[in-house]
């Protein structure tokens, strides 16, 4: 595999080779299926970027090297662009203020249809505890909390679509 001669053939050669580690590094640090999908277009991008500073005598060892260090720049790079939406997961946990009207009658038959510990889950970011704060208390990550609170949240959209929409 030479990367002078024909990069794309080396691009196809490196992805069909390194697929498995490539899909098992995106999975482990995605925190759900889009986000993997997004992380593994940037680190597929980074791999063709790259290409150019992959030497064609390279050995098995050192192009795995090599591709460890594009897909860590790859993360970063996905990191950084998404930084602005987690601060914003942030701001969407304060608790409602007392001038906001909504239905609890309906939130209280919503929150009927989940479990015990999710419905905890809820009551600790309705009454204002932070992502980081729900972490220590529950021995989880920050990601991990924000993980089950999206995926809370579209369960109980789910449910209100199947049982109280009009």
């Amino acid at each position: 595999m030479t990367t002078d001669d024909n990069p794309l053939k080396c691009y196809t050669e490196l992805l069909q080779t390194h697929r498995p580690q490539i899909l098992r590094y995106c999975w482990k640090h995605g925190r759900d299926v889009v986000d993997c999908e997004l992380l593994l277009d940037r680190v597929m991008q980074n791999i063709w970027k790259g290409m150019r500073t992959l030497r064609a005598d390279s050995s098995p060892r050192q192009r795995n090297r090599w591709l460890q260090v594009v897909m860590r720049h790859a993360l970063a790079d996905h990191l950084a662009a998404h930084r602005e939406v987690l601060v914003y997961a942030n701001l969407e946990c304060r608790p409602l203020p007392p001038d906001v009207d909504y239905d609890s009658e309906l939130l209280d038959a919503l929150l009927q249809h989940l479990g015990e510990d999710d419905r905890t889950f809820l009551r600790e970011r309705f009454e204002g505890y932070t992502p980081a704060e729900q972490a220590q208390r529950r021995g989880m990550t920050v990601d991990a909390i924000h993980h089950r609170y999206s995926r809370l949240v579209k369960k109980l959209k789910t449910i209100y679509q199947k049982y109280y929409a009009e």
